[in-house]
C-alpha cells in the first residue's frame, strides 16, 4: 500500500450518533480510544464537552454544525475531536495525539532540532503557554525562552509562521 492509498480507519477514529447520544456506528480507531459504545448512549469523550456548557453556552452550541474539541480523554488516549451536527445525526472525528506527535515530528526532521526543542516545540504547537512548558519539563522560563530562540534560527520562515498563530 503507497501513502497515496493509506485508509482513513488507520488515523481517525469515527463515531456515529443519533441526536439523543446513541452511537450507531464506530471504526476500531474509535473503538480503542473509546471502547466499545454501540447501541449505548455516549457520556464521555467529547460528549463532555457538550454536557459540561452552560445554558448560554448551550444555545450557541445548538446554533452551530461544526466544532473542534481539544484534548478529548484526557483520562485515556488523548486526541482533538470534530464534531459534525447533522439534523438526524452526529458525526465525531478523532484524531489521536500520537498520531499528531508523528506527524508534527515528521515535519521537522533535518533541521537539527535538538530532543529538548522538539519536546517544546510540540507543546507550543499544542497551545501550551511558556509558564506551563517549563513546569512540564522542570526547567526555567528563561530556558524555554532561549530553547524557542534556537527554534525560530533553525526553521523556516513558514513554520515560525505557524508556531506564531498557535501563539495566539
Amino acid at each position: 500500500m503507497t501513502d497515496d492509498n493509506i485508509s482513513i480507519d488507520l488515523y481517525l477514529g469515527i463515531c456515529v450518533r443519533n441526536v439523543n447520544g446513541r452511537v450507531l456506528q464506530q471504526n476500531q480507531i474509535c473503538k480503542k480510544l473509546c471502547g466499545e459504545q454501540g447501541g449505548t448512549i455516549c457520556r464521555g469523550g467529547c460528549t463532555k464537552f457538550f454536557s459540561a456548557v452552560s445554558e448560554g453556552e448551550r444555545e450557541f452550541l445548538e446554533s452551530v454544525s461544526m466544532r473542534l474539541v481539544r484534548n478529548v480523554h484526557e483520562d485515556k488516549s488523548v486526541c482533538d475531536a470534530v464534531v459534525i451536527k447533522f439534523p438526524d445525526r452526529i458525526i465525531t472525528v478523532l484524531y489521536p495525539k500520537e498520531r499528531q506527535i508523528e506527524a508534527d515530528l515528521k515535519l521537522f526532521d533535518g533541521y537539527g532540532l535538538t530532543l529538548a526543542e522538539k519536546a517544546i516545540l510540540l507543546m507550543v504547537l499544542d497551545g501550551v503557554p511558556n509558564t506551563k512548558i517549563a513546569k512540564k519539563l522542570h526547567i526555567s522560563l528563561s530556558t524555554v525562552k532561549k530553547h524557542l530562540n534556537n527554534l525560530y534560527k533553525k526553521l523556516p520562515a513558514d513554520f515560525k509562521e505557524r508556531i506564531s498563530l498557535e501563539r495566539k
